[in-house]
């Protein structure tokens, strides 16, 4: 496994653009009907803060809506790829033991433990 990536910057081409519009206009037109349904269906309940539905349809309307801003900040280059290396999983030390250089599941809590 290579330690030595280096992440190129690629420009989103004008073709990634008017795919990206295409796809956030029908998001903004069936979105605003699905806002406007999720609006009456909070008026028509009885008691909105204790119904587990609309906190589910508000947050996935919430949730939707921030995964198009990350994505158009994506295209607009204000948020670039990111690389998490993994960790080495049990590869043999320069003596063939295998045990020494093994993760464990602590090393990805973010314990200072791991030799990863």
């Amino acid at each position: 496994m290579p330690t030595n990536i280096r992440l190129t910057s690629v420009m989103a081409s004008k073709t990634d653009y008017q795919l990206a519009s295409l796809a956030a206009g029908f998001t903004l037109g069936f979105g605003f009907l699905t806002v406007w349904e999720a609006i009456k269906q909070t008026r028509r309940n009885r008691n909105p803060t204790r119904s587990a539905y609309i906190y589910m349809v508000w947050g996935e309307i919430v949730a939707n809506l921030a995964i198009g801003i990350i994505g158009w900040l994506f295209l607009d280059g204000v948020l670039g790829p990111t690389y998490v290396p993994r960790c080495r999983l049990c590869e043999p030390d320069a003596n063939n033991s295998i045990g020494s250089q093994c993760c464990s599941l602590s090393s990805f809590s973010g314990s200072s433990k791991s030799s990863c």
